[in-house]
């Protein structure tokens, strides 16, 4: 999935617990949360 902020980057996985997975922009930092079931692709 692509950064809503910059539009060039990359969600890659950080972390993960037991309800969410917490992701960061690969460009520009921005962090992104989802349920853990949810992926980004």
């Amino acid at each position: 999935m692509a950064c809503m902020v910059c539009g060039s980057g990359r969600f890659v996985p950080l972390h993960e617990d037991e309800r969410f997975t917490y992701y960061a922009c690969t460009n520009c930092g921005n962090t992104n949360v989802m349920p853990r079931d949810v992926r980004l692709m």
